[in-house]
């Protein structure tokens, strides 16, 4: 954050670049993300999304994949993870995306919010987590691709993903 300009400083909070903006950084502190035949996600840039930036997802639906990580430092406490995401194709047996949260060195992992709408809606999901006082030095992050009943192409945006005191 130290090599970041005030205007972007000021956009950083517990989750670093969560518009999906391309903010300098190096991983695991910045985003990592996937590209294989499971599933692939980048950055896009597009005026019709809220925020004019976002995650853009592809998750086949195959096999199981971890689609995007960053590792957070946040203080024990009770947060409240918000963001903005849509989803199309899929159907009632394709897979499922969710969020996660996995504490570090502990392992304990919260499931944020589940993507199982697949309409092409834009939705803002909102879920309270707890960090706990011990084994739970630092977090991960991470958006997750399950294999439903049948593989079908999953395509997302998901932006605006906050985590804030409550």
């Amino acid at each position: 954050m130290n090599f970041l300009s005030p205007a972007d400083g000021e956009k950083v909070r517990a989750i670093y670049d969560g518009d999906f903006r391309g903010l300098p950084g190096v991983e695991p502190f910045n985003w990592s993300f996937v590209s294989n035949e499971v599933a692939s996600a980048e950055r896009r840039s597009d005026s019709a999304l809220p925020g004019h930036s976002a995650l853009d997802v592809n998750f086949f639906g195959s096999d199981s994949a971890v689609i995007a990580t960053q590792t957070l430092f946040v203080q024990p406490g009770a947060y409240m993870f918000r963001m903005i995401g849509t989803a199309d194709g899929g159907g009632q047996f394709a897979g499922k995306l969710h969020w996660q949260l996995t504490c570090i060195p502990g392992n304990a992992t919260s499931t944020l919010t589940t993507i199982d709408r697949f309409d092409g809606r834009t939705v803002t999901f909102q879920h309270p987590v707890d960090i706990p006082q011990q084994g739970c030095e630092a977090q991960k992050l991470s958006l997750v691709g399950e294999p439903g009943e049948v593989s079908t192409l999953i395509h997302a945006q998901f932006t605006g993903l906050r985590l804030e005191p409550r």
